[in-house]
């Protein structure tokens, strides 16, 4: 399960963050939205695949890092992939 990432109260450069700030709460608003949408799409995706693909993509931090992954094991089309769908299929 991917945690949420904890809420800072410093920047980059070390100063406090004013968090009562309107800016501040519609972003965090905007950050927890995205987190619960990528979190649902990524529990989605995981729930359609087989059991041995579960394993190997439950690693991935997010929906984006899961798809990314999944781009570079399945887009590969070679000859030998080719044939080989083309026996299963027959």
């Amino acid at each position: 399960m991917v945690d949420k990432a904890p809420l800072l109260d410093k920047d980059r450069d070390d100063k406090l963050i004013d968090t009562t700030t309107m800016q501040y709460q519609e972003m965090l608003k905007a950050y927890q939205d995205w987190s619960n949408k990528d979190r649902k799409a990524y529990f989605t995706m995981l729930y359609c695949m087989c059991d041995d693909l579960i394993r190997e993509f439950e690693a991935c931090h997010t929906n984006r890092n899961m798809c990314d992954k999944l781009r570079i094991r399945f887009s590969q089309i070679s000859t030998t992939r080719l044939r080989t769908l083309h026996l299963k299929w027959m």
